[in-house]
């Protein structure tokens, strides 16, 4: 195998330039070069002065394949003469190939991910959203307001309030909600899920603001008038659904 004398790169015996600088491979290259198993290395070096002689300098912006010698661009990758494909091209190929088929892998994995997101919402979200309606749902039988008198204290529940039925409903449209996201992860349920929470909260909030509303009804000789933990848990509740319905949102694709 013949070692160019310029830079030193070992080259196939077939070559007539160095594939490394491009310099013509001499007989003297081939006679310092590593013989090939099996050969002789006057026929070596007969072929190489045979090889020489029939070289020439390729022009400026071209070169010539190592395989035929031809006149080729020097951006080809493939003899248009032989067909033979340029050694310093196989692994650049190699290597592309390898990047197209991770492209593919890649685009294919990025096509199937909404078939397999679009099916359910996360069950932690479901989890949430079912938690949030069933604290609201029970608190709205709870006390929301008591009143201490003289010597008994009367409590009111959100039911009893009249507010408490509108928080009951929303707790149950937020469950049939969240049970539809077992199976859909369509945005307009989570709106639905979050509309609820709102609601939930949002009444039990301005019953906050103005519980003395909630026990007008109860004749209070000297009473005194407070909050009752039921309230709270109703907003906790329609708080919680809410955020489930943002999660949701979050998560749903957007197509």
């Amino acid at each position: 195998m013949p070692t160019c004398s310029k830079c030193g790169d070992l080259n196939e015996s077939s070559y007539k330039y160095c594939l490394n600088c491009g310099e013509t491979l001499t007989p003297h290259d081939f006679a310092v070069g590593v013989t090939p198993s099996g050969a002789s290395p006057v026929l070596v070096v007969e072929e190489a002065v045979t090889l020489a002689n029939q070289t020439q300098a390729a022009p400026l912006g071209s070169k010539r394949c190592p395989f035929c010698a031809e006149e080729i661009k020097f951006e080809a990758i493939k003899c248009r003469f032989c067909g033979e494909m340029l050694p310093e091209q196989r692994v650049v190929q190699g290597s592309r190939g390898a990047m197209q088929h991770g492209a593919r892998a890649l685009q294919t994995a990025r096509a199937s991910y909404p078939t397999a997101n679009q099916g359910a919402a996360q069950p932690m979200i479901i989890v949430l959203a079912l938690i949030g309606c069933l604290v609201a749902g029970i608190a709205s039988f709870l006390p929301w307001a008591e009143a201490n008198l003289l010597l008994t204290k009367m409590q009111v529940s959100g039911i009893d309030g009249g507010d408490g039925w509108i928080t009951l409903g929303g707790a149950v449209v937020g469950a049939v909600a969240a049970v539809a996201l077992v199976s859909t992860n369509s945005r307009w349920i989570g709106v639905l899920v979050l509309a609820s929470g709102i609601v939930v909260a949002g009444t039990a909030l301005i019953d906050i603001g103005n519980y003395h509303r909630l026990v007008s009804g109860i004749p209070l000789v000297g009473g005194l008038v407070s909050l009752a933990y039921g309230i709270y848990l109703t907003v906790a509740g329609g708080v919680l659904t809410a955020v489930a319905g943002m999660l949701a949102l979050v998560v749903a694709p957007r197509n």
